[in-house]
């Protein structure tokens, strides 16, 4: 039976400070650290992470069709990804831009894809997504994600 670890998680704003960046991204990845590379390993959730859609650097971790442009956390979270064997699935295929829009500002100007779910890479071009015929659910466990939680 294949397991599936999810990571759901919060990371701070782009107007966060440095510090608190980095400590997310530091636990985030000893969480990853700790997944056995046999199983399937999804990280999702709120990335406040701009990941656009020039994948110069990142063309085993992202495709061309995301929205927008790279900012500061989205290169933290892309490099999170590629260091991980992680693809970031909403920028794999073309979709309508209502589609790809997970944040927009209260007077409607602006419109991000901020908001992410990754699957674990297999090989050059595969990636693992496993539909188990039957569903057992562990109690989860449950470590501070900063304002996130981590389960699995």
């Amino acid at each position: 039976m294949a397991v599936i670890v999810v990571i759901q998680c919060y990371a701070p704003t782009v107007q966060a400070i440095t510090e608190e960046k980095d400590a997310f991204y530091e636990t985030l990845e000893n969480t990853l650290r700790n997944v056995t590379r046999s199983e399937i390993t999804m990280v999702m959730g709120d990335l406040n992470a701009k990941v656009g859609a020039d994948n110069k650097n990142f063309e085993h971790t992202m495709g061309r069709h995301g929205l927008g442009t790279m900012n500061e956390n989205g290169e933290r979270f892309a490099e999170l990804c590629s260091n991980n064997n992680l693809v970031i699935g909403g920028t794999l295929f073309p979709n309508k831009r209502i589609h790809k829009v997970t944040w927009e500002s209260p007077d409607q100007t602006m419109q991000n894809q901020i908001d992410h779910i990754t699957v674990h890479k297999n090989g050059e071009d595969h990636y693992s997504m496993y539909v188990p015929s039957e569903v057992t659910m562990w109690p989860a466990t449950t470590s501070s994600l900063m304002g996130a939680s981590c389960l699995k």
